[in-house]
């Protein structure tokens, strides 16, 4: 899987037409840095302050997110640490990342708004803390090909695109995540989550789950080959009760 992903992105051809892009947005610092805080077995709320506290912009936006109806619980928050937490550190990573890319790409707010319910399915979705933060965070990110000039979106095909069930959009939005350096997981997430089924054999994993968050969220379509692959149809009912709250919200 990580060789056929990586033969995928290495395209000469997708590879030259990022090269003509004069701007590509710039890495996600902050939760690149709170990711680092979240493996830390000795890092705590200090760790995770101090990393929001470093972009003002980035801790407004959690803070105004926090408190929209996606996450508010009861009061409002009005500090960051009370937002820590409330929330915990992996869906604060999760807010940092919508900020720091939603911000610096021009987005509409159904975009951002769909981006956020469907992270925040995968994290109920997934079955261990490890899958939920890269799935939720993946889900995240799955349409920001979308929001890169529409002159690599509409250019020519590159040979590794040709025959594949991949869409365009998603393919450079992963090779745009695999030149910020983010786990090949995510990277993998966004570029085959339209169809999980091209690789077989695969269970509940990162790929399946920001599947079926996009598709609950109506982003994509559901794969119902993968569903029937991964042995999933009794969990159907599950996943429709997991959407109905968030999307209430």
């Amino acid at each position: 899987r990580v060789l056929t992903l990586r033969g995928l992105l290495r395209d000469p051809e997708l590879r030259a037409a990022l090269g003509d892009v004069e701007r590509l947005p710039a890495s996600p610092s902050a939760y690149l840095s709170l990711r680092m805080v979240i493996a830390d077995d000795h890092a705590g709320v200090d760790d995770a302050l101090m990393v929001l506290k470093r972009d003002p912009v980035v801790a407004m936006r959690v803070l105004r997110t926090a408190n929209s109806a996606l996450y508010a619980r009861g009061r409002p928050v009005h500090d960051l640490g009370a937002a820590i937490q409330r929330l915990g550190l992996q869906t604060i990573a999760q807010l940092v990342l919508a900020s720091e890319v939603f911000s610096r790409m021009s987005s509409d707010p159904e975009t951002e708004s769909r981006a956020l319910l469907a992270s925040a399915l995968a994290m109920r979705i997934a079955r261990t803390p490890r899958d939920a933060g890269a799935a939720a965070s993946a889900a995240l990110l799955a349409d920001i090909g979308t929001l890169l000039p529409g002159s690599l979106l509409n250019g020519r095909e590159a040979q590794g695109e040709r025959g594949r069930p991949t869409p365009r959009s998603a393919l450079l939005g992963a090779a745009l995540m695999a030149l910020w350096g983010l786990p090949m997981e995510m990277v993998e997430a966004v570029a085959f989550h339209h169809q999980p089924s091209v690789i077989k054999g695969r269970g509940l994993d990162v790929v399946g789950i920001v599947h079926l968050a996009r598709a609950l969220v109506g982003a994509v379509p559901l794969d119902e080959a993968y569903v029937a692959d991964a042995c999933l149809g009794d969990k159907r009912e599950a996943w429709r009760a997991l959407a109905e709250p968030p999307a209430e919200a």
